[in-house]
């Protein structure tokens, strides 16, 4: 979730959401995009991204305009796969996705002017 904070903002990041099979609490983490950003009194450097701890809250404030990301939330429901730069719940799309790259039949990365091969596993 991407959120802009004007000078002066504060704002107050809940705990994350609880297991109910688990009892655990799910952490989240701050991602600073750009400004000025204390969490919990402490200074937050930009494109930097800091840890919240689990089930507690953690407040934000901006002494000048700040753009944020806040991550986390439920767990994710499955297993994900992960190959270089593919990720996915289908160890078949990710051959596949494998496969267009090789072939360069993949849309090409913007601003990219070099193609990089596939690495080994």
């Amino acid at each position: 979730m991407s959120v802009t904070l004007d000078a002066g903002c504060h704002l107050d990041v809940p705990p994350e959401h609880e297991h109910e099979h688990e009892h655990e609490h799910e952490q989240g983490a701050v991602y600073l995009v750009d400004g000025e950003l204390d969490m919990d009194g402490t200074a937050i450097e930009s494109a930097q991204m800091a840890v919240l701890d689990a089930g507690t809250v953690a407040q934000l404030s901006s002494a000048g305009d700040a753009r944020v990301m806040l991550a986390g939330d439920v767990p994710l429901d499955g297993e994900r796969f992960i190959h270089w730069n593919f990720v996915s719940s289908s160890r078949e799309k990710i051959e596949r996705a494998q496969q267009a790259w090789r072939q360069q039949t993949m849309d090409k990365v913007p601003g990219e002017t070099k193609w990089a091969p596939l690495p080994d596993r």
